[in-house]
């Protein structure tokens, strides 16, 4: 069995791990790519949970997460970025969490891929735009 189809990207700020194998997440904004996260200065570092959702897989694999800005460049992650994982027959979903932490730079539409042994396996984008008080 192959690594599962993704359908789904939730995004929020931290996600921590709970008993039962449940996690909460935290600062939910949303499901990519029907969502905005707003930021208030895009020069400082910005802290984003990606959660990747899918099918049942099997086998092991190394997992990456890449986050571009609307030129194409591949922005600078100071969070784990690559993970070897392994996926057993017999669980009916899997779930993977990435985290990113760098500089945004700017406003835009972000492209978040979850790369699967090198290979986009999924993409999303992510629409980013300034923090406007109300």
């Amino acid at each position: 069995m192959a690594f599962p189809q993704i359908v789904a990207c939730i995004v929020c700020e931290g996600v921590r791990a709970e008993i039962l194998n449940k996690h909460t997440l935290l600062g939910f904004f949303g499901v990519a790519p029907d969502l905005r996260v707003n930021v208030k200065d895009f020069r400082l570092p910005s802290t984003l949970m990606f959660v990747f959702c899918g099918g049942a897989g099997e086998g092991k694999f190394n997992l990456q997460l890449r986050v571009s800005d609307s030129s194409g460049a591949m922005l600078s992650n100071s969070a784990p970025y690559t993970i070897e994982g392994e996926l057993f027959r017999g669980r009916p979903n899997t779930t993977v969490f990435f985290g990113f932490q760098g500089v945004l730079g700017k406003a835009g539409k972000f492209r978040v891929s979850l790369m699967v042994d090198n290979v986009e396996h999924y993409f999303t984008t992510v629409d980013i735009g300034p923090f406007e008080e109300n």
